[in-house]
């Protein structure tokens, strides 16, 4: 599988984001890890995009390893590589010290994030759990999307919608006026609101 660069974001306060059980201490039946989660995500690209985006041009989901416990708030990461950001709310708000380098880190994702994510898909934030409310400053940015997801399915679904909205676009630019794979590409990215909105109405 070969990555494009400027993926992907994950911050949390466990000390190894891959085996983090995002949903478990809200919700102990949902014990899904977020390397299980990439795994199935990156699948997913794959069967979505299978015939609309050559392999070597579609985004895939990465996360960094690393908690907010091993960034400072004078951490200067490359940020336009990163597109997007995942937090447990339950741990920022019990930490002033998270709560500020979570600032810190979705002002520099807005101003230096790539182009793609931030004029044109916005900046993927999730914020964990959905019952906390995020910190103002997101709200100050036009650039950044907020999803609260309630599981691990629900944050699969928003992330893979995500990356193919994302690999849409690159390839938008590769092809120019290919109307048919654009043709494509509206038809699946409308197939996506729809389901959402259909999940959100039946919560």
């Amino acid at each position: 599988m070969q990555e494009l660069e400027s993926l992907f974001f994950v911050f949390t306060t466990e000390e190894d984001a891959a085996t983090w059980q995002l949903f478990h201490q809200y919700e102990p039946k949902d014990s899904v890890t977020l390397g299980e989660i990439r795994l199935r995500i990156n699948e997913r690209i794959d069967r979505i995009l299978k015939e609309q985006v050559p392999e070597n041009r579609r985004f895939y989901f990465r996360h960094s390893r690393k908690g907010l416990y091993s960034l400072p708030a004078d951490a200067r990461p490359s940020w336009e590589n990163v597109k997007g950001i995942i937090a447990d709310l339950g741990g920022i708000k019990r930490s002033p010290e998270h709560r500020t380098v979570l600032v810190t880190t979705l002002t520099a994702l807005a101003e230096n994030a790539s182009s793609y994510s931030r004029t044109r898909t916005r900046i993927l934030s999730c914020f964990i759990p959905s019952d906390i409310d995020p910190p103002a400053v997101v709200f100050d940015f036009g650039v950044i999307r907020v999803r609260r997801p309630e599981g691990s399915k629900q944050l699969e679904e928003t992330i893979t919608a995500w990356l193919a909205d994302v690999s849409f676009d690159a390839m938008r630019d590769l092809t120019g006026d290919n109307a048919e794979l654009h043709k494509m590409a509206d038809e699946y990215v409308e197939s996506c609101l729809l389901k959402r909105a259909k999940a959100g109405h039946s919560g």
